[in-house]
């Protein structure tokens, strides 16, 4: 809020006037979507979502429809603020292109712009808004995955699930933003697609009975598509290899919209249409899932 109300005050540079990236030029919200995908949002919320549940239900609510209404509501503050947030923050970064040169990420954006409103004082700010704004993630994720681990895996314990995983992200993070933006956005490109088919199945299941058959189809089509799209996003010693070469030719040949980065859609939905056929010839009568 400090850096943020320093920075409108005190502005760098205009917003109209600030030059725009040739890969925002032209659809710039597809551009955005994708870029969306290095936050984690929707696949945290996977995990999030069912803290959320559990908590609700330990404040001794039970009924299916008031937990979802509660959900909801904890969800639209999370969208709001954090729309609020990095709405805030584009326009903070685009301001101090009067100042800077494009940053290479924006953690890197960031401390400068709070070195320079702040100076040396200024990266103390930020670096504790950082641990405050990692840790409470971290913590959740963390807890999440262990306790949906032990669940899968009941002979392991909660603890040994809880210590790897906490170990394997501190090496990581030491790898640096940039290379982990770098390597993880061929695994965001795979997972992402199949995180949003999942979401938006779930809120349609009830139209199809919660059929798996359904499920299962849009995931299998869906996966086929993203592992393409995957293999297009990795780093260039890999997207020159001849395997490589070959599964994007096919993308670009068979894909829709895979030169945006969504080859996912088209088959996405084939899938979810073949699925829906299935279930309805199977028949409807009784739950599947």
């Amino acid at each position: 809020g400090i850096v943020v109300l320093l920075a409108f005050i005190h502005p760098m540079g205009g917003v109209s006037h600030a030059p725009v990236s040739a890969q925002y030029k032209e659809g710039a919200l597809l551009k955005g979507f994708i870029d969306g995908y290095n936050t984690l949002d929707a696949l945290a919320s996977l995990a999030f979502g069912i803290i959320i549940v559990t908590t609700i239900k330990k404040l001794g609510v039970t009924h299916p429809n008031i937990i979802a209404k509660e959900t909801f509501k904890s969800g639209t503050i999370s969208i709001v603020g954090m729309g609020l947030i990095y709405s805030l923050l584009a326009i903070m970064g685009t301001m101090s292109l009067g100042n800077f040169k494009v940053s290479e990420n924006g953690g890197i954006a960031l401390a400068q712009i709070a070195q320079h409103y702040l100076g040396d004082y200024g990266i103390i700010v930020l670096s504790l808004i950082i641990v405050v704004a990692c840790l409470k993630t971290a913590i959740g994720l963390i807890t999440a995955f262990s306790e949906t681990f032990t669940e899968l895996f009941p002979k392991q314990k909660y603890i040994m699930f809880a210590t790897v995983v906490s170990v394997l992200a501190c090496i990581f993070a030491n790898v640096g933003l940039t290379k982990i933006i770098m390597y993880s956005t061929p695994v965001l490109m795979f997972i992402y697609p199949l995180a949003i088919t999942l979401i938006l199945l779930t809120l349609a299941s009830p139209l199809f009975n919660h059929s798996k058959i359904v499920y299962r189809f849009t995931t299998f089509f869906t996966m086929i598509a993203a592992f393409i799209d995957g293999v297009k996003a990795s780093p260039e010693f890999f997207v020159k290899t001849s395997f490589a070469r070959f599964i994007i030719s096919l993308g670009e040949k068979y894909l829709p919209l895979f030169t945006i980065g969504m080859g996912w859609i088209i088959p996405a939905l084939i899938g979810f249409i073949i699925g829906l056929i299935v279930f309805k010839v199977r028949g409807s009568k009784q739950p599947q899932s």
